[in-house]
């Protein structure tokens, strides 16, 4: 398994738990920018529940998203879209 597959498995393990319609949960790998970007797209109800009152579920996301890509030796932000 390589590190964009890790970092997306990753991204999905953190995220599905959080949604009502966890089967909507996708996620991939932008090469087009660095550091990379993992970018979870959910069903657009689940948006508001990943983001947070005021940002703070995705500030904390990021948070542990951020052990899991160092732990891989590489760079990636965590990004939502709906």
């Amino acid at each position: 398994m390589d590190v964009h597959e890790r970092l997306i498995l990753a991204a999905i393990h953190l995220v599905r738990p959080l949604v009502t319609q966890p089967e909507e949960v996708r996620a991939e790998v932008r090469t087009d920018a660095q550091p990379l970007q993992v970018v979870v797209t959910v069903h657009p109800d689940d948006v508001g529940r990943v983001i947070g009152r005021q940002g703070k579920m995705i500030r904390s996301l990021r948070t542990v998203f951020s052990l899991a890509e160092r732990s891989l030796g590489t760079a990636a932000t965590l990004e939502i879209a709906g």
